[in-house]
Formats: C-alpha cells, structure tokens, sequence
C-alpha cells in the first residue's frame, strides 16, 4: 500500500506534464494546457512541490523554504503568493481535497434507471450526445469511460480526466436533473473497479466550494490523503 506522500507524487505525475528537471511544462491533457505557477500538495506526511519551467531558481528556493519553514498553511500560502505577486500577479488559486479510491462495493441502481454502469464503447458511445457532446467527441482520449443510462442517453459518466501507466484521475458528470441521485456514484465505481483490475491507482480530486463533488467522495468512502493547491 503506498503512503500518502508516494500517492501525492503519482497524482502530481497524473496531473501535469514534467521535463526532465521536475518543472512543470503543461497539464497532462490530449489537447495541453497551461500548468500553474506552483502546484502545492500537502499531506501528513510531508510536501510535493513543483515549479512552473519559467520560474527562476532564487524564486524556487525562496518559496521551497517557505514550506518547508512556514505553519499553518494558511500563512504558507499568504507567503507564496506574496514571492510571486513579486515577479508576475498571481491571477487564482485552486484548492481543494485529493482521494484515493479503496476496493469498493457493487453500486445499485436507482428505479427508472439503468441498474449497472455501461461502458462507453464505438457502439455505446453515440448515448453520450444529448447531454455530454464533448465528451463524445474526445471520449477515445478518455478511457475508460462508463456511463449511466436512461433509455438510450447517458445521464451520468465517469471517464480518465488524466492519467498515465500508474494512474488515472476520476472525471465525473451528471446531467441537470439527474443530479443528487447517487448515479455519478455508480458511474464512477465502475470506472474505478476498471482502474484497478488494470494494476493503476484510481484518484479523484475537487475543489473545497464543490460541495456536490465532495457528496460523491463521501457515498464511495473515498479515502483522502491530501490537499492541491495550484497557484495560477
């Protein structure tokens, strides 16, 4: 079983794109994306930090010596943004709590609803148009994909948000109106139950204001090991 640190560094791999230095280039996206200043995952066992590629070195260690220095957080923080407010303005901060998933139960299904998870495939996948067209058209990128059903339209998915050999990032999405039923639940243990029987680690991570988000960790009994913070 890995600690929460080594979990972290994984999650950090699954998140961005490195060079070979450890700085941070871009997300671990298909189509890319911009990586942010300072990415910050705490947890009890310690910090993994990692610097954008343009950041100059003397800023590094002046902001790695802040962590490593610096408690509570919430002075940590204030701190780090302060060093960078210095050379370039810091335009947003996101923060929020990192879960891993453990083994999990089967999940029922809800009446008037598609009791098992579908996996999105060639055939299947023309069930994600009325309500997540994005999806459909990048779900290739996204593997593996499940889905919940109302007759013939997914309602609910759950699909690889980012990922690499050791491990994938949970995405999950309800439609409006089907939300607040447990089918984002369903979904996403399967999705995660797929994850595992390939020898990965199944993460999910949300923000601290998303309280629906933060619903879901909680009916899987999802198991935190740390906080993200990206500092933009």
């Amino acid at each position: 079983m890995l600690n929460e640190m080594e979990t972290m560094r994984l999650q950090t791999e699954v998140l961005f794109r490195h060079n070979e230095a450890l700085r941070l280039t871009g997300l671990n996206e298909s189509d890319g994306g911009s990586a942010p200043q300072v990415f910050w995952g705490f947890t009890t066992c310690g910090s993994v930090l990692r610097f954008h590629d343009d950041l100059p070195e003397d800023l590094v260690r002046s902001i790695a010596g802040q962590v490593e220095n610096s408690e509570p957080a919430s002075r940590t923080i204030a701190a780090i943004v302060n060093l960078l407010n210095e050379r370039q303005q810091v335009q947003s901060l996101w923060m929020g709590p990192a879960y891993r998933f453990a083994e999990l139960p089967v999940c029922a299904g809800q009446p008037g609803i598609t009791g098992l998870p579908k996996r999105v495939t060639a055939e299947t996948s023309r069930c994600l148009l009325p309500f997540f067209p994005s999806l459909w058209a990048d779900w290739g990128n996204r593997e593996p994909c499940w889905m919940v059903l109302d007759g013939d339209r997914a309602v609910s998915v759950c699909f690889s948000a980012r990922q690499t050999r050791e491990a994938a990032e949970a995405g999950v999405e309800t439609a409006e109106g089907y939300r607040g039923r447990g089918y984002a639940g369903i979904a996403a243990a399967a999705w995660a139950k797929e994850i595992q029987g390939q020898g990965r680690l199944a993460l999910y991570s949300t923000s601290w204001d998303n309280r629906a988000s933060q619903a879901v960790a909680g009916r899987l009994s999802l198991v935190p090991y740390g906080t993200d913070l990206s500092f933009y």
